[in-house]
């Protein structure tokens, strides 16, 4: 992503599946439609996948924060917006949609998807 590979190892998606425990994976759109799409195929994947998709409030928003990192030229950040753009078309595709806030109310919007996943409520929700 971004000109960036990465990838997340098979075992460690599935081990902690077998061994009973649960992971929160920080990935990008295409690692985690890879991911959804292997969950389709793979009998111990099955339902075991909950996806959400972070959004930002506006693409404003999000050129500020890029901006404020102070890592990416102007190009790149322009680029990231033209990415970030199409990648927002996606997000009803997600289980989950967060509105993304400050990283503490982010975090508490997964933690509220965590427990409501584990207590047997799974919906497309906006939060």
């Amino acid at each position: 992503v971004h000109n960036h590979y990465y990838g997340t190892q098979r075992s460690a998606i599935l081990e902690p599946i077998l061994a009973g425990e649960h992971r929160m994976l920080n990935i990008d759109v295409q690692g985690a439609q890879t991911i959804r799409d292997k969950a389709r195929q793979d009998s111990v994947l099955t339902g075991q996948v909950v996806s959400i998709f972070i959004m930002p409030r506006s693409l404003d928003i999000l050129k500020e924060r890029l901006l404020g990192r102070g890592t990416d030229s102007t190009a790149e950040i322009e680029r990231r917006l033209r990415v970030a753009e199409t990648e927002m078309k996606g997000h009803s595709s997600y289980d989950h949609c967060i509105h993304s806030d400050t990283k503490e109310r982010d975090l508490a919007k997964m933690c509220s998807i965590y427990d409501a996943t584990l207590a047997g409520i799974r919906q497309n929700q906006d939060l």
